[in-house]
């Protein structure tokens, strides 16, 4: 019942606090009725409502649906999103009233689709959601002071984007500037490199890339070809940051996959800093100042990731 409390009253009259707790066993069909179908519509038209922090996402912890909550969240992050509720929904119609179709059944296409449209490396809106979320502090006013902004660049930042010239970016000039960004990753994808080749096409954000995603986002072909160290149509962290491990099994001297498998034990400054794994430094896993950390984030994006080299 802790966990419940934490949603705010709206919430728990919309959903009813009795159906929560009953969450696991709406995925066999006791739900009194109501369905999870019927549910999970009243979450999708409701969602500012469940998105306690406004955040653009619902936390777990904001609405504790057991595993309801994991058939819905097709990437596994531990958030649910307006697109992915959507496409629960829309599943559910091709199987019926029960809903229950799992999003793993989404062909390549409609996942990219998803993804592409909700993520801040390729949607603006998204990017000006982020922005707010790591450097709108204090106060929390949906906008960005100077002194709020990370990056060396933030002077040049708010000479082009504070068009009204009061010291912050309000939501428009924020999403200026994320178009500009989205704008400068999709230039990227023109000529990658060992440093942002993952960040800029791991769709799904596992650690490899696949042929389908890099021909989705059109990167050069003979640049896949060099980085796929074992020819086997996927290109891999590994193969990424430790192309001289792989270097044996090239000219056919036998290591193959175990010398590639040593990379494991050399661990980068990046994997050190990053203590959840998911590819992502914050300030907070940083932990080595503000100043040190701004002349890191080189795209501005207020974390450390692999693209900022």
């Amino acid at each position: 019942m802790r966990r419940l409390l934490r949603l705010p009253p709206a919430a728990l009259l919309l959903l009813g606090a009795a159906s929560l707790p009953a969450a696991p066993s709406l995925l066999a069909g006791d739900d009194g009725g109501a369905g999870p179908r019927a549910l999970v519509k009243g979450i999708a038209g409701s969602f500012d409502v469940f998105d306690a922090d406004a955040d653009g996402r619902i936390a777990e912890e904001e609405l504790p649906l057991g595993d309801l909550f994991t058939a819905i969240d097709a990437d596994r992050d531990g958030f649910l999103l307006p697109a992915e509720l959507k496409a629960w929904l829309d599943a559910g119609e091709k199987e019926g009233e029960g809903g229950m179709a799992p999003p793993a059944e989404e062909t390549f296409l409609d996942r990219a689709r998803r993804i592409v449209a909700t993520d801040p490396r390729f949607n603006a809106s998204a990017r000006r959601a982020e922005f707010l979320r790591n450097f709108d502090r204090d106060p929390k006013d949906g906008r960005i002071q100077r002194a709020e902004h990370a990056g060396d660049d933030g002077d040049r930042v708010f000479r082009k984007f504070d068009r009204d010239r009061n010291g912050a970016l309000d939501d428009r000039e924020l999403l200026s500037l994320a178009r500009e960004q989205v704008a400068e990753l999709a230039k990227s994808r023109r000529r990658p490199d060992r440093a942002n080749f993952l960040y800029l096409f791991d769709l799904d954000q596992d650690r490899k890339v696949t042929k389908e995603e890099y021909a989705l986002l059109r990167g050069p072909a003979s640049t896949f070809t060099a980085y796929d160290l074992e020819a086997d149509g996927v290109v891999t962290d590994d193969e990424v940051r430790y192309p001289e491990r792989y270097r044996d099994a090239r000219e056919g001297r036998g290591r193959g996959r175990e010398a590639a498998g040593a990379a494991a034990e050399d661990r980068s400054l990046f994997d050190l800093y990053d203590k959840d794994g998911d590819r992502r430094v914050t300030p907070t896993e940083f932990g080595g100042g503000e100043a040190v950390f701004r002349r890191l984030d080189r795209d501005r994006d207020g974390v450390l990731t692999p693209a900022d080299g």
